[in-house]
């Protein structure tokens, strides 16, 4: 017999709302296998821009007609990830603005909340656009925070009895025949082998979806695509910027509501391994000179950081990058293979993660004779069930209000929760982002942290303007203390997070800045090793 229902293979978006939609319909014994940590693939690379459906309206209008159905869903399930603002399509050139007039009769047939702005009504907004802006719509693009999504999506599966295991890689998939029923993993972690045998396996892995089926001995047509970003160390704009044109490199300037930090991206780079994808400095200057013709004050800012992402798509023709659809991929390998128990779940956006998860767990759920509807776009993700007071709750913890705003942002109603059990550690360790003490003890006990890498995605330290600087260390005493660590431990895993941020860091210098930031990294930990 089984020991499991269902395995889901890869913790991002994606997997996550899989792993939530099966134990929503009643699913029992559900587990998800990921091989580093949760949010640590392509969703962690990604441009953190939630889509509503402009970007895509004139050459994509299926992708188009996803996001924007799933940007209203997250917006009232997920509010505590989605950041309060809109977005800003700006046009300076006649060219755009034909553009634009095109895309804002597509956008309005498919019901966008859109409406032009004219210059003065920009300006006085967006002082920092350029005064050469000739018009601009207002859409409901906004940007988010992925981690947190991927997070809630996670947590609530596990309070519904799911099971997450991190740091294991699939490296076999058990086939008899026709059938698929199981799978084998190693433990990146002590390199340990186990098997999870389950009625169906639903392959969530993104850009490496198409080496898991290959396992299988199934061939996708997998086209791993790189995307670059830059971090700039001010919010320059408060909506999500972006020009009115076809999607194109360094078309987009994203935020949070409680960053103060700005994205700006993407490329568009074919490549044949997604774990091979490397930033350059190149590509940042590259995007910055496009991008600045809309917001100049771009070249003042501090770039503090250059990173990229892979994008699953997938595409059995000789179509590449931008070429290739956003929409969903669905594959039901019984139908398109013949070999049972087995669906892949690929391509789409970031903002379309829980309709691809429906859409595959339908599949699943006629597999498994579950005749329970899903539910997912009507219950609200952990965080998300009422309003939390920040004033009372930096009164009742003594934090800084802002750090107070920027909790309860993060976390929704789980900021009080945290608080209440780790009170103690009310205390912020990062000047930039604000973050707290007990975000550290509640990201190991409650949300499976093991090392620091994974605590700064659930907490963002280490992601301001110093890069880390000043909080590496006392994040890493703190997961020491928390995880019952001894002081060599607590010494290789602050190593092992200050050379992985290194990465990102290092790219800029050629351009020009971090210089003054990297010096003082080095005076902070050179004893480090």
């Amino acid at each position: 017999m089984p020991r499991y229902t269902a395995v889901v293979i890869g913790g991002g978006t994606t997997g996550t709302a899989v792993l939530r939609d099966l134990t929503m319909r009643g699913v029992s014994r559900v587990v998800l296998l990921e091989k580093k940590d949760l949010g640590s693939g392509t969703t962690g690379g990604c441009h953190s821009a939630l889509h509503a459906g402009m970007r895509y309206i004139v050459n994509d209008p299926k992708a188009a007609e996803e996001c924007a159905h799933e940007n209203r869903i997250l917006r009232r399930i997920a509010p505590h990830t989605v950041d309060p603002t809109n977005g800003l399509f700006i046009a300076i050139n006649d060219e755009e603005v034909e553009y634009g007039e095109k895309a804002f009769g597509r956008a309005r047939q498919l019901g966008l909340d859109v409406e032009w702005l004219e210059p003065k009504e920009i300006l006085k907004e967006e002082p920092l656009i350029t005064p050469k802006v000739l018009k601009a719509m207002k859409t409901p693009d906004t940007g988010f925070d992925p981690y947190r999504l991927a997070l809630s999506q996670a947590l609530d599966a596990i309070r519904n009895g799911a099971q997450i295991k991190t740091y294991h890689e699939v490296v076999e998939i058990f086939r008899e025949g026709e059938t698929v029923y199981g799978v084998r993993t190693r433990s990146l972690l002590d390199g340990s082998l186990e098997d999870f045998y389950a009625e169906v396996v639903i392959n969530c892995a993104g850009p490496w979806a198409g080496r898991i089926a290959k396992i299988a001995g199934i061939d996708i047509p997998s086209k791993p695509n790189k995307g670059t970003m830059t971090v700039y160390s001010l919010r320059l704009v408060k909506p999500l910027v972006s020009r009115l044109r076809l999607p194109s490199d360094g078309d987009g300037l994203v935020s949070m509501g409680y960053q103060h930090t700005t994205l700006l991206g993407t490329t568009s780079v074919d490549i044949n391994d997604p774990d091979q994808a490397v930033a350059t400095p190149e590509e940042a200057e590259y995007m910055e000179n496009i991008f600045s013709a809309y917001v100049p004050a771009l070249l003042k800012a501090r770039r503090l950081r250059v990173f990229c992402g892979v994008r699953p798509l997938v595409a059995p023709g000789p179509q590449t990058g931008r070429q290739i659809t956003r929409s969903l991929i669905l594959i039901d390998h019984e139908n398109v293979h013949g070999v049972s128990g087995l669906i892949t779940i690929t391509g789409g956006k970031y903002a379309t993660s829980r309709l691809m998860a429906e859409e595959a767990v339908n599949v699943a759920a006629r597999q498994l004779g579950v005749k329970a509807p899903c539910r997912t776009h009507l219950e609200p993700l952990p965080g998300a069930e009422e309003y939390i007071n920040v004033f009372q709750l930096a009164s009742k913890y003594g934090l800084p209000l802002y750090a107070a705003n920027k909790l309860a942002a993060r976390y929704g109603t789980i900021a009080q929760t945290m608080l209440e059990k780790y009170g103690e550690h009310a205390y912020t360790i990062c000047d930039c982002n604000q973050s707290v003490a007990a975000e550290v003890y509640h990201a190991v006990n409650e949300e499976f942290a093991v090392n620091l890498d994974d605590v700064r995605r659930r907490t963002r330290i280490g992601m301001g303007t110093c890069q880390g600087t000043r909080c590496s260390y006392k994040a890493a005493v703190l997961l020491g203390r928390a995880r019952g660590l001894k002081a060599a431990e607590m010494h290789r895993l602050l190593v092992e997070y200050l050379n992985e941020r290194w990465k990102g860091v290092r790219l800029v210098l050629p351009l020009g800045d971090m210089a003054d930031q990297a010096e003082l990294l080095q005076a902070y930990y050179g004893a480090a090793g």
